[in-house]
């Protein structure tokens, strides 16, 4: 499936009712220790139970993708399958506080496709020095990012970057659908990357 020449990066977007900027979680059973590999490669989906439990300590949920979570609702599941996208989905039982229980279905949700997409001759970006000898490129910054030709999918995890990125299509189908908790940064020439930026250097 086509997915057009526009590609946006997925950010969190917390703030609105029933999407907390952070809550505590208590799994059951207990989610593997696995996230150390979560940002080079795909997650093995047999290292996962079938189904898990969660105590989410907050009074109210009802976002659509909680990115930093892993937690998807059935609305951002079912349109992730009409577009084609390659995921994991485990269903999860949420319990908040009080007894409650949101209105959504909920489910883990891990990306499974891992794709390069920057277009090395035209771009303008400074590797990290530590990166040599490693499986995985590390980038100190990326002045200029052009895309690769021949990107067809509609959301997967940009190894450059190690953060979701979407095309066109996918931003324009979670518009219609209105599903929240999640906004879109244009990945165009405005766009530029630090990998110091966020550090307190003082």
């Amino acid at each position: 499936m086509k997915s057009g020449d526009e590609f946006f990066i997925v950010n969190s977007a917390p703030g609105e009712p029933g999407v907390p900027y952070f809550f505590d979680k208590d799994w059951m059973p207990d989610l593997p220790d696995c996230f150390a590999d979560f940002y080079t490669s795909p997650l093995d989906e047999s290292m996962f139970s079938g189904r898990y439990a969660l105590r989410a300590k907050t009074y109210q949920l009802n976002g659509d993708f909680f990115i930093d979570d892993h937690l998807a609702s059935r609305q951002m599941c079912d349109m992730c399958a009409r577009l084609g996208v390659d995921y994991i989905q485990i269903p999860v039982d949420v319990s908040l506080y009080r007894g409650k229980v949101p209105e959504k279905k909920y489910f883990l949700f891990f990306l499974k496709k891992y794709i390069s997409i920057l277009d090395a001759d035209k771009s303008i970006y400074t590797i990290c020095s530590d990166s040599e000898g490693l499986e995985h490129t590390y980038y100190d910054s990326i002045d200029l990012f052009k895309i690769r030709g021949g990107v067809v999918d509609n959301l997967f995890f940009c190894k450059e970057l190690m953060m979701p990125v979407c095309s066109g299509l996918f931003k324009d189908e979670c518009e219609k659908l209105g599903l929240t908790g999640f906004a879109f940064q244009p990945l165009d020439d405005t766009y530029r990357y630090s990998a110091w930026e966020d550090l307190d250097l003082a």
